[in-house]
């Protein structure tokens, strides 16, 4: 028996052949039906699957619209369907750092004397807020996303965005306190390397950075273990 993902790659594979683009309404739930063999229940589970995944839109009293495929959407499906653990953590720490690590030294070439403005601006900004004892998580999604804006890799932001959509929510504890200080200035270093025009030096640094918060996370999940009652 088919499952309901195969029935959803069949009905993204006909959609696709009839041509629908992006805004385009979608062909009846009777029409879908008949075209896959589907009984009409089936199709409005599909369509209801699809439309959470962002790829088909409803509207209250209008036919269902294509959406496309947007890879901020799919991203942030991934960052509110995992578990908000330790482990998961750690995992979404790996994966943007193979991630960023990885699309550096293209996104290092593409580095505009605007964007390092932009950059040191952000850098900036955390300091004060360290200074003052305040986290600044939308500062640094903000400077990681600018640091590959050069890339124009839709997917690529899409998917550090549910990265950060996640993150910002599971780890509100991470960075705190005597840590502030010491996270800004991780950062503020990687914008020194990028200005002084040394890629190898710059991408050292943000594998720091991401290091610095990969035994930060280590370290909360051995307090979590030896708080935990026995």
């Amino acid at each position: 028996m088919a499952s309901l993902e195969d029935h959803q790659v069949r009905m993204v594979r006909l959609l696709r052949d009839l041509g629908v683009q992006p805004g385009d309404p979608l062909p009846t739930e009777p029409q879908l039906a008949l075209k896959l063999n589907m009984s009409r229940q089936s199709v409005r589970e599909v369509l209801c699957a699809l439309q959470a995944l962002g790829f088909v839109e409803a509207r209250q009293g209008a036919r269902r619209r294509m959406r496309g495929f947007d890879p901020a959407v799919f991203g942030q499906h991934i960052g509110m369907t995992l578990p908000y653990d330790h482990d998961s953590l750690l995992e979404i720490l790996e994966m943007r750092q193979a991630l960023e690590t990885q699309f550096f030294p293209a996104a290092f070439q593409t580095m505009s004397a605007r964007r390092l403005k932009q950059l040191r601006g952000l850098t900036d900004a955390m300091r004060a807020r360290a200074e003052e004892g305040k986290t600044f998580l939308d500062e640094d999604e903000q400077f990681h996303a600018m640091l590959y804006e050069g890339l124009e890799n839709r997917t690529l932001s899409g998917i550090l965005s549910g990265f950060w959509h996640f993150f910002k929510t599971a780890s509100s504890t991470i960075t705190t306190g005597k840590d502030l200080p010491h996270t800004a200035a991780l950062h503020a270093v990687i914008v020194d390397a990028i200005e002084t025009g040394d890629p190898q030096l710059a991408a050292h640094r943000l594998d720091i950075h991401f290091f610095d918060v990969r035994n930060r996370l280590a370290h909360l999940a051995e307090q979590d273990i030896k708080a935990s009652p026995r």
